[in-house]
């Protein structure tokens, strides 16, 4: 399930409705601006965010993975196990750079 949102002038409005299924992408940044997370933290974390969302679509739209997707489902957890020691590095990364 995913919370319903609309984007509008560059904000994300929660709609108060839980829909079935996943969304496309990640709230976390609006929800972080919403719980008072300082800006300068937001910004690096959309920065960030950007750099991810690139290496990964690289990755994703692959011959190899192309060739062996047979379902979504499928697709998503061939992807998780091939790149799941990239991801906890990236993530110790991540956490090393935000302020103390």
């Amino acid at each position: 399930c995913n919370v319903a949102v609309r984007e509008w002038a560059g904000e994300v409005v929660f709609l108060h409705r839980i829909l079935p299924g996943g969304t496309d992408k990640s709230y976390g940044i609006h929800v972080a601006k919403l719980a008072g997370i300082p800006k300068s933290i937001l910004e690096r974390s959309a920065e960030i965010l950007e750099e991810l969302e690139s290496t990964f679509a690289k990755e994703a739209t692959s011959e190899h993975l192309a060739k062996h997707k047979t379902k979504e489902t499928d697709a998503d957890t061939l992807f998780v196990k091939k790149h799941k020691s990239l991801a906890q590095a990236r993530l110790q990364w991540l956490l090393s750079q935000l302020p103390a």
